[in-house]
């Protein structure tokens, strides 16, 4: 409730002054003390653990498994187009069992047991990691490899379910850039947090941005012609946006729209070398001379977002 400063009901903590230092409260002087303050307000502390962190752990445990350095497991992944780098991840039923082990005890446990016995010919395809790193779910919960004692052991899996991750995520920006109208755009892996109740929690909100109703449609246009395949209507509606170039060519409008609003395992974000070439082979083409001016803050916001998925 108002007031936000500290007269609010919930910050006093009247305390007698102790000191007489500079800046001190006076002896004998109330003192107010609070997450809320005319001067600072503090954002509510949350418990869990931040998207990077939980994929270092996870690079980290593949280095080990395998002999070799994180350095050279990063290596190994940028190297894989989208389809691959999807197939590492673990399988929806492997989570499933291994949270319903973790939870459940041995109950859970003799179940997952009984799975392990029957699932060899869905094994390869549970498999966490890459080539030699051959831990699968049911092998993690049936007892073969334990997360306690092993040294090529996976970091536990997040308490939120990977799998809903980017549903997630999308209904939230879509309902930021869509309906709001007011967006974060700094949503990068270290920002975004697995909170230890299930939740997903998105933090750093340092960088925002706020868009019109005008904007909003812009934007919504965009999406659609992406959605639709329609190139020529993407590239209308990137120059709509104030993007320019030194040939003007509609292939380099639409690629940049499709890297900005598409899937990166879209064939047209391949086809100019996925998320990490896409600046190099557009301006070897056709050279970009002006971005999206008052778009880039939520293009910026979609970006971040595919990185983190």
């Amino acid at each position: 409730p108002l007031p936000i400063d500290s007269r609010h009901p919930e910050v006093a903590s009247p305390m007698q002054g102790s000191t007489a230092e500079a800046g001190s409260p006076k002896q004998g002087s109330e003192h107010r003390s609070g997450l809320c303050t005319k001067h600072v307000l503090v954002m509510e502390r949350l418990s869990g653990k931040s998207l990077a962190c939980w994929g270092a752990e996870v690079v980290e445990a593949m280095a080990q498994a395998q002999g070799i350095t994180k350095d050279e497991v990063l290596c190994r992944l940028r190297q894989m187009t989208p389809e691959q780098l999807e197939r590492q991840k673990p399988s929806a039923v492997g989570i499933w069992m291994y949270t319903a082990g973790m939870q459940a005890g041995s109950v859970a446990y003799s179940a997952a047991s009984t799975a392990y016995s029957v699932s060899a010919p869905l094994r390869e395809t549970l498999n966490f990691g890459l080539q030699a790193w051959t831990v699968s779910a049911f092998d993690w919960l049936a007892g073969s490899v334990s997360p306690s004692s092993s040294s090529n052991a996976l970091p536990a899996p997040p308490t939120f379910d990977l799998y809903s991750l980017p549903e997630v995520l999308f209904e939230v920006q879509g309902h930021m850039l869509f309906e709001s109208g007011f967006v974060n755009t700094d949503p990068h892996p270290g920002n975004i947090m697995f909170l230890d109740d299930g939740r997903l929690g998105l933090i750093d909100w340092g960088q925002v941005k706020r868009l019109t109703v005008e904007q909003r449609c812009q934007l919504a246009r965009a999406v659609i012609a992406v959605a639709d395949d329609d190139e020529i209507l993407a590239a209308s509606f990137m120059r709509a946006m104030g993007m320019r170039t030194a040939k003007d060519l509609d292939w380099t409008y639409s690629r940049q729209a499709y890297f900005f609003l598409a899937s990166w395992s879209d064939p047209r974000v391949l086809e100019i070398g996925g998320p990490l070439k896409v600046e190099e082979v557009l301006n070897k083409v056709d050279r970009i001379e002006e971005g999206v001016g008052e778009f880039w803050m939520p293009m910026r916001n979609q970006f971040f977002t595919r990185q983190c998925l």
